[in-house]
C-alpha cells in the first residue's frame, strides 16, 4: 500500500482513454505496422519498415492535453526532487564538458523547475515549458515567471535559433509527435546547438512482453516488487502503459529519428534509473546498470540493455 500511494503521489496514471486517432509511423512517415501486444485496450505495433514501436492508433491531442492537466499534483515536488536529483546533477556535469561558457538553455517537459535551477546556478539563462499546471506554478515560485511557459512544446512560440540547449529529460516517448518536437527544436538552436533526449530502453523493457507469456501469480507479484515507483499500476507487463508513454525507442531508432530532423549524434550515455524504491529496487538498477556497461563493451556497441539512455546531437 505505501508504495502504491507514494507512486499514486509522483504521478496519475490511470486514465479512461476516449478519443483516438490513427496516424503514419512518426519515423519514418510509412504505414505499414505489425502488432505486437496491447495495453490499457490499445494496440502496440512496430513499423515494418524502421521498426518504430508506438501506440496506433493512439490518443488524440485534446486527449492528452486532459491527461496531463492531472499527471502531477502539487504536493508531490519533493518526491520528485528525491527521485531526480542526482540524475540531474549528473547532467549538469557532463553538459559542462560540452560548453566552454554557459549560454541559453530551454528544458522541455521542466516538471518542477529542478533542472532549470542547477542550471542557472552554473551560470545558464534558462527558460522551460510543460503541460502541467501544478508544475509549471511550482516552477514559476523557484524561477522567473516568465522564464517557464505552460503548454505543449510545439504550440508554443520560440524565436528561431535563440537556444544553446534544449533537453528533453524523459519527455520525447510521452509526445503525440517526437518529430515534430525534435524539428521545432532544431529551429530554436543556435547553429551548432545541442539537444539532449533521455527516453527509456525499449531494448531491455521489450521482454516484458516475453514474460507476459509466462503470467502467474508469483511472477506478477516479483515484477511489481521490481518496479516499484516506476512500473505500470495497470499491469506489471506494461512497457508504454498508454496514455503514459506513446512511444518505444532504441539507441537505433531514437538515432535514426535525431538524423533525419537535421541532427547529428554525439554521444550516447547508459542513464540507469531513477533512485526508486527500497535498497532491493536500487541495487537492481545499479547491477543492471553495470551488466549493460559490459554487454555494451563485450559487443562492441551493438546490444544495449541499459535501463534508459540519453543522446546528445548537434544541429548540422
Amino acid at each position: 500500500m505505501e508504495g502504491e500511494l507514494k507512486q499514486n503521489m509522483l504521478e496519475h496514471r490511470r486514465w479512461m482513454i476516449q478519443e483516438t486517432i490513427r496516424t503514419p509511423c512518426n519515423g519514418c512517415g510509412h504505414a505499414d505496422f505489425r502488432q505486437i501486444t496491447e495495453e490499457n485496450g490499445l494496440p502496440i505495433v512496430a513499423c515494418r519498415r524502421c521498426a518504430l514501436v508506438s501506440v496506433r492508433p493512439r490518443p488524440t491531442e485534446a486527449e492528452l492535453k486532459r491527461f496531463y492537466a492531472q499527471y502531477l499534483e502539487s504536493g508531490a515536488e519533493q518526491l520528485w526532487r528525491r527521485a531526480t536529483e542526482a540524475m540531474l546533477q549528473r547532467d549538469a556535469r557532463r553538459l559542462a564538458r560540452c560548453f566552454p561558457a554557459a549560454g541559453e538553455l530551454l528544458d522541455v517537459g521542466c516538471g518542477f523547475g529542478f533542472f532549470l535551477e542547477l542550471m542557472r546556478a552554473r551560470g545558464w539563462r534558462v527558460n522551460g515549458c510543460d503541460a502541467s499546471a501544478a508544475a509549471v506554478d511550482h516552477a514559476r515560485n523557484r524561477l522567473q515567471p516568465a522564464s517557464v511557459r505552460l503548454g505543449a512544446f510545439h504550440d508554443l512560440d520560440w524565436p528561431p535559433a535563440r537556444f544553446d540547449l534544449i533537453t528533453f529529460w524523459y519527455v520525447l516517448h510521452h509526445l503525440a509527435d517526437p518529430r515534430r518536437a525534435l524539428e521545432t527544436a532544431y529551429a530554436a538552436l543556435r547553429p551548432g546547438g545541442l539537444v539532449a533526449v533521455r527516453v527509456p530502453n525499449l531494448t531491455l523493457f521489450q521482454l516484458l512482453w516475453l514474460l507476459k507469456r509466462f503470467d502467474s501469480p508469483p511472477l506478477r507479484r516479483l515484477l511489481e516488487a521490481i518496479r516499484k515507483d516506476t512500473g505500470s499500476s495497470n499491469s506489471p507487463y506494461n512497457v508504454l502503459d498508454p496514455p503514459v508513454h506513446l512511444f518505444g525507442f532504441t539507441r537505433t531508432t531514437l538515432g535514426h529519428l535525431l538524423g533525419s530532423t537535421g541532427f547529428q549524434v554525439t554521444a550516447v550515455f547508459n542513464d540507469g534509473m531513477v533512485a526508486r524504491g527500497s535498497w532491493f529496487n536500487r541495487l537492481i538498477d545499479q547491477s543492471l546498470t553495470g551488466l549493460a556497461d559490459l554487454v555494451l563493451a563485450l559487443t562492441r556497441s551493438r546490444l544495449d540493455l541499459s535501463i534508459c539512455f540519453s543522446i546528445y546531437a548537434r544541429k548540422i
